[in-house]
């Protein structure tokens, strides 16, 4: 093995383990966030809907909202990652001129789309994202119902 193609296996492992870090903090976040909004709608439910419940409806939108923001650029970094990887696999393909990585990834992908050809057109990212837009909508509904309650 060449100098250049072990330095590219070395960086291309150092990109890929970054990759998987923001995957793995996003999915911390995502417990937090879950944990702390299912506290604060037992709250809600708790008081009743009374006055000071939104507030914390309030507090649990912006919570939603800063999850959603948050997982997307968790999300972006792992883009960058890959991105970063997949230029290192081209190079390696280049030094390695048998190889033929890309096609083996392609072959694969194409046999996977034909087991799963449904799931494989939803995006994971996309389901993060929807996770948390529906605790923002949450404090959305809590806010109404107290407005209703409360006139």
């Amino acid at each position: 093995m060449s100098d250049a193609t072990t330095v590219l296996l070395s960086m291309l492992d150092k990109q890929w383990s970054q990759a998987q870090q923001s995957e793995n903090q996003r999915a911390t976040m995502t417990n937090i966030i879950i944990l702390v909004a299912g506290t604060l709608q037992g709250f809600i439910v708790q008081r009743s809907f009374d006055k000071l419940s939104l507030a914390i409806a309030i507090t649990l939108v912006l919570l939603g909202v800063f999850g959603s923001i948050a997982s997307a650029k968790y999300y972006e970094r792992f883009r960058l990652g890959m991105l970063r990887v997949g230029k290192m696999i081209d190079r390696l393909e280049e030094l390695n001129k048998g190889s033929k990585i890309w096609e083996l990834e392609r072959q694969a992908d194409e046999e996977h789309k034909k087991r799963f050809p449904r799931l494989t057109k939803l995006r994971l990212n996309h389901l993060w994202q929807m996770l948390h837009i529906s605790i923002s909508i949450l404090g959305i509904i809590d806010i109404i119902i107290v407005s209703i309650l409360w006139k």
